[in-house]
């Protein structure tokens, strides 16, 4: 298991919000990722599933916006899914593709 953690506090003296992210040696699709920390919408979501998380924690996030904030996160990932032309969550793990705004 690796995890891949973005928080708000600052590190190393870089900006807030920077990402801490870990190099994974070997095959990465063989290990389960999960994006931790921050996750408060949908786009947080989606950022941390293309790049390569298969499950996300949301665990502060749901304490600040309650349980409507799952179904709003749903709904996000099925919008980026059609806006990049994507059939399954599965193809957008690690694939790099950005958040897409409605036109």
């Amino acid at each position: 298991l690796v995890v891949f953690r973005e928080d708000d506090a600052v590190l190393d003296q870089q900006e807030p919000g920077c990402r801490v992210t870990a190099e994974v040696v070997g095959n990465r699709a063989a290990l389960p990722l999960v994006g931790v920390g921050g996750i408060d919408g949908p786009q947080a979501a989606w950022e941390r599933i293309t790049a390569g998380a298969s499950l996300v924690q949301i665990y502060t996030g749901w304490i600040y916006e309650g349980p409507i904030l799952v179904p709003e996160i749903l709904e996000g990932l099925v919008q980026q899914l059609e806006r990049h032309g994507l059939a399954t969550l599965a193809e957008a793990v690690g694939s790099g593709l950005p958040w897409r705004s409605a036109a």
